[in-house]
């Protein structure tokens, strides 16, 4: 069996008192249930695991946040959260039709986190 008693133990408390504090966050967040808070708080979450995936997929091309975060804020005012998956692709087809020298590994931090977030969303 799982001894829960000497996990706790080696736990240091800063860590459970932070776990405390985000899992209550969240709880607060679930029990407003209040679109623009629930899109707030997720988009913050959103432009971490953006930031995370550009890291991941080593892409420095910094004008891709500006994108995110549009995509980010037209997916709210619009309600457009299956629709801006489907723009993301047509623009990147169009941009890798258009240039021939297109990087194509930036579509891939649009893919990663972004679908999963807007599904979320």
């Amino acid at each position: 069996m799982f001894n829960v008693s000497g996990f706790f133990k080696k736990a240091p408390l800063t860590r459970v008192l932070t776990s405390v504090l985000l899992l209550s966050l969240v709880f607060v967040v679930l029990i407003v249930d209040n679109l623009f808070i629930y899109w707030l708080f997720l988009g913050l979450f959103y432009m971490l695991a953006f930031h995370e995936a550009m890291g991941l997929f080593e892409i420095e091309e910094n004008s891709l946040y500006i994108f995110a975060l549009l995509l980010w804020v037209c997916a709210y005012l619009f309600d457009i959260r299956i629709e801006a998956v489907l723009l993301i692709a047509v623009l990147y087809a169009s941009l890798l039709a258009y240039s021939e020298n297109f990087n194509k590994s930036l579509i891939l931090p649009f893919l990663y986190p972004t679908i999963s977030f807007l599904l979320l969303l």
